[in-house]
């Protein structure tokens, strides 16, 4: 097995991290494909896939849409 350079480093998801704190937001959860493209999905965020959602969920949020 071939070593291959780092396609991300700790220091640019912190970089990253951080832009997101200092805007005022959360991650809830982050994504780092092969490639080292990171995608940050934010808590609240209403493009969230809802992965790990049920639909109790939405019930308690107020009713079936």
């Amino acid at each position: 097995m071939s070593n291959r350079a780092a396609t991300f480093r700790q220091s640019d998801l912190t970089r990253a991290l951080n832009g997101v704190r200092a805007a005022g937001l959360q991650a809830a959860r982050i994504v780092i494909d092969s490639a080292g493209t990171m995608e940050i999905i934010l808590r609240g965020d209403d493009q969230d896939d809802g992965r790990g959602a049920n639909p109790c969920d939405r019930l308690l949020k107020g009713g079936m849409k």
